[in-house]
Parts: C-alpha cells; structure tokens; sequence
C-alpha cells in the first residue's frame, strides 16, 4: 500500500530514494480485448497468433518529484552525498497497450529413438503503448512495459524425466518518468 500511503516517505538505501505515497490516487481500469487463433497438432504441440488492446484510466506510474524532499541530502540523519531523490506516485488519465503474439511448440515426434522426446517451444510479442500525462506534450510508453520480448526453449520430455533449456529475451524499456 505505498502507493496510497500518506505521510513520510518509504526510504530505498540502496538507491537513496525516497517514495512518497499519494493518498488522492484513483484506482486503475482497463478494457481489454483479445483476439486468437490456435492449431494443434494433436498431444505434439501448437501454434498461435494473437492480438491484444487494452484501454486503461488512471494508469499508476512513479515520478519525479524534485519539490517533495529535502535534496541537501539529509535524510534520517545519515548524509547521502548528491542528495536524495524523491519519487511520488501518480495517475495517467489515459493510457493503452496494443500488441501481437505468436507463439509455436512442437515435439520432435517425428524423430526415431530418445530424439523423439525432444521439442521446441518458442513465442514472440510486439507491444506498442502509451499514456498522456499532464506534464508532457507528447504520449509517452508506458513503464516496464518492453517493446519486444521473444521466449525459446529447447526440451526433453518422457514419461518419467523432463529438462528445459530456455533463453529470455526483452527489448530495452522504460522504467520510470523524471
């Protein structure tokens, strides 16, 4: 509940942060909407392409607030050298994420022997968003939310043993507004 919670600030030591909690915060709402299309091929695995919208209200997101906190950096007695920085949270009027996903497993069925137990799993996801926020004139992405990430895996799966290796992968995003 940091997000609402009036008075002093919640103390990050290890970024010298100071959180202020908002107690005018308005909760979030979103609309969504999703479109798939799935094709299985039999127990052996599946594709799918999907897309997503989702309109939210009063989206939550953290700010800059350089007029909140002592920046002599002076904070609970301990000197901070360069000062602190102070954060508050806030809403965004208006914000949206839209996007499309594809995603493809499949066991390596078709292989002889053990290679049979082998597959791939894989999926990728584009995501554009955006929300409006008073002290900008242009929309802005919405933090954490990365542009592309792409999932794969390469496993072994019989009935009594599975292992999994697998790579992550996130475009470059933003964390916080200043």
């Amino acid at each position: 509940f940091n997000e609402i919670k009036p008075g002093q600030p919640a103390i990050n030591y290890t970024n010298f942060d100071l959180i202020y909690g908002n107690p005018l915060l308005r909760p979030s709402y979103s609309w969504n909407l999703d479109l798939s299309y799935e094709h299985f091929f039999g127990l052996d695995g599946m594709v799918s392409l999907a897309g997503f919208y989702k309109h939210v209200t009063d989206h939550i997101y953290t700010a800059f607030e350089s007029s909140s906190a002592d920046n002599t950096g002076i904070s609970n007695q301990f000197q901070i050298p360069g000062g602190v920085i102070s954060k508050k949270y806030q809403n965004a009027p208006k914000a949206f994420a839209a996007g499309v996903e594809f995603s493809f497993s499949k066991k390596l069925s078709f292989l002889p022997w053990k290679f049979k137990d082998f597959g791939i799993a894989t999926n990728y996801a584009h995501t554009w968003s955006a929300m409006e926020i008073s002290t900008r004139n242009t929309p802005q992405p919405l933090p954490r939310q990365s542009p592309d990430v792409l999932n794969a895996a390469l496993f072994f799966e019989d009935s009594t043993f599975t292992i999994r290796l697998a790579l992550n992968y996130k475009a470059p995003y933003l964390t916080e507004l200043n």
